[in-house]
């Protein structure tokens, strides 16, 4: 099962998860959560204890194209996802010669490498694009 979510994680959230906990009836389920913008604390506590009884409910949990917000959550509350269960990532970008901002979709198997960025160019003007982000401690609880 592939559930996107959009928006924001807020006080407002825990009756909505609930009742998806209620609907999820499959051993396997993937969120993306790319669109997901901000996440404060209640909103992380609905989301910590959505979590918790869906990995009892499920056999396996996974994440992908997760957003800047998700992954600082991750960052921040260690409960925030299951262990090793982050498959892609959003970084903050800035290109070098335009200073937009283009964020990086940096892969698994890539949260190792020390230049993810290496070679990626601008989508407007392809100048090299760079991290905006301290990469360590960006990805320190996805890896």
């Amino acid at each position: 099962m592939l559930i996107s979510f959009r928006g924001d994680f807020t006080e407002d959230c825990e009756e909505d998860l609930r009742s998806l906990l209620d609907k999820i009836e499959v051993p396997s389920v993937v969120f993306e959560t790319e669109r997901v913008e901000l996440i404060n604390s209640l909103g992380a506590r609905h989301w910590i204890g959505f979590i918790q009884s869906l990995t009892k409910k499920v056999k396996s949990v996974r994440f992908r194209k997760c957003s800047p917000a998700f992954v600082e959550s991750c960052n921040t509350y260690p409960k925030f996802t299951p262990k090793n269960c982050v498959d892609s990532v959003f970084v903050p970008a800035r290109c070098d010669s335009c200073g937009d901002v283009d964020p990086l979709l940096v892969q698994q198997d890539q949260f190792s490498n020390d230049s993810p960025f290496e070679g990626v160019k601008c989508s407007k003007c392809s100048g090299q694009l760079q991290p905006s982000v301290e990469l360590d401690e960006y990805l320190q609880a996805v890896r």
